[in-house]
């Protein structure tokens, strides 16, 4: 675990998310700039604050993404990104409908 500052509060990032924040913005530097631009400079900034410093980067990042071995983390913040920075509304509904059905099937079984 690694400790950070936010808003002068000292929080725990994981070193999963540590890893994951410096594959995000290595994947972000071969984004087209006019989408990096949409995402807020805050949460850039929480990227590279948290970003580990001993984590040694494996993948190609040029290549397409669905060619890459991401981490589960990098998947869900890049999810992250697409879904309140990327995405239109008709995008937003479709990707919050897939997840309640997601979600009903993984536990459809308990239930």
């Amino acid at each position: 675990k690694i400790l950070s500052r936010r808003n002068g509060e000292i929080i725990m990032v994981s070193n999963e998310l540590s890893e994951a924040a410096v594959e995000v913005l290595e994947i972000l530097k071969y984004t087209k700039k006019s989408d990096v631009d949409k995402i807020p400079k805050s949460f850039i900034g929480f990227l590279k604050e948290n970003c580990s410093n001993t984590f040694k980067i494996t993948n190609d990042y040029s290549k397409p993404l669905i060619e890459l071995k991401l981490r589960p983390k990098t998947e869900a913040l890049l999810g992250l990104i697409y879904l309140k920075y990327w995405s239109n509304g008709e995008e937003q509904k479709n990707f919050e409908r897939k997840l309640i059905e997601n979600e009903n099937r993984e536990f459809k079984d308990y239930v």
